[in-house]
C-alpha cells in the first residue's frame, strides 16, 4: 500500500506516512467517502425533480379546473353562473375566458380578410385585441355599476366569475367561426360569427338578470339591462371609431412599404 501524496510505501497497520505525515486512507474509507458524496449529490437533485413535478401538477390539475368550468358552463351556463360564489380561481377562469373573446375575435377578421384578399397586406391583431380587452373591461365595469344601483350585494369578483361563465358561450361559437373561416367556410363562419355577438349580448343581459332578479327597491332588470346596452353601444361606437382609424392607418403605413 502506498501514500496518495507522496506515493511512499507504507505497511498494513500505518495511519500515517511516515515520509510527509500524510493521514493514510484506506479502502473502505474512499469508498464510505465516495457514498456520502453521492448521496449529497442526490438529495439536492431532489428537490430540484419534486418541486418541478409539483410545478407541472398545478398546471394540469389548474388545466383540468378550467376545461371542468368550461364544460359546465357550455351545458347550463345560467345555472353555472348562478352557482358561481366568486372565488379567486372562478374569476381568474372567468378572465381566461373573456380574454380569449378578445383574441380569438380579430383572428377571426384576419382569416376573413385574408381569404377575400390574398394579396392583400397583413390585417393588424394585437392593437384590436388590445381594443376588445379595454371594452370588455367597460361592459364589466358598466354591469358592475349597473347592479350596484339596483342594490344587489355581489361582489366585483363573483360578477367577474358570473359573467365569464356566462361568456363560454360566445367563445365557443367564435372558435367554431374561426375554424370554419380558417377552411375558406365563409359565409358559415360569418353566420357563427353574428351568432357570438347575439350570445354576447344575451349574456350580458342575464348577468345583469341574475343579479338584479332578488334586489329590491332598486333599478329593474329590465332598464339595468338596457342602460347596460345603451352604454355599450356608445363605447362600442366611439372604439368602432378608433380602431377603424387606426386600422387603416397601419395599413396606409404597410402600403408605404
Amino acid at each position: 500500500m502506498k501514500c496518495h501524496a507522496c506515493h511512499y510505501e507504507l505497511s498494513v497497520d500505518d495511519n500515517f506516512c511516515e515520509h510527509c505525515g500524510q493521514k493514510v486512507q484506506r479502502h473502505d474509507e474512499i469508498i464510505e467517502a465516495a457514498r456520502a458524496e453521492s448521496a449529497g449529490t442526490i438529495e439536492e437533485r431532489e428537490p430540484e425533480q419534486e418541486q418541478g413535478n409539483a410545478d407541472f401538477d398545478q398546471v394540469k390539475e389548474n388545466l383540468y379546473n378550467y376545461w371542468t368550468f368550461f364544460l359546465t358552463a357550455l351545458k347550463s351556463p345560467f345555472n353555472a353562473a348562478s352557482a358561481i360564489t366568486g372565488t379567486k380561481n372562478q374569476m381568474i377562469y372567468g378572465i381566461i375566458t373573456i380574454a380569449l373573446v378578445a383574441i380569438i375575435l380579430p383572428l377571426i377578421f384576419t382569416s376573413i380578410v385574408s381569404t377575400l384578399s390574398p394579396w392583400s397586406p397583413d390585417v393588424p391583431v394585437v392593437s384590436p385585441i388590445i381594443y376588445l380587452l379595454i371594452f370588455l373591461a367597460l361592459t364589466i365595469g358598466g354591469m358592475f355599476v349597473v347592479v350596484k344601483m339596483g342594490k344587489s350585494s355581489v361582489s366585483f369578483q363573483r360578477l367577474v366569475a358570473s359573467f365569464g361563465s356566462m361568456m363560454v358561450i360566445p367563445l365557443a361559437i367564435l372558435i367554431l367561426s374561426l375554424l370554419l373561416t380558417l377552411v375558406n367556410v365563409l359565409s358559415l363562419g360569418i353566420i357563427f360569427l353574428f351568432a357570438a355577438m347575439t350570445a354576447f349580448n344575451l349574456a350580458i343581459v342575464y348577468t345583469v338578470h341574475l343579479f338584479l332578479k332578488d334586489s329590491t327597491g332598486g333599478l329593474d332588470t329590465f332598464y339595468g339591462a338596457l342602460i347596460v346596452l345603451t352604454l355599450l353601444a356608445v363605447i362600442l361606437y366611439v372604439f368602432g371609431e378608433s380602431l377603424t382609424t387606426s386600422f387603416l392607418n397601419d395599413l396606409e403605413s404597410m402600403n408605404m412599404f
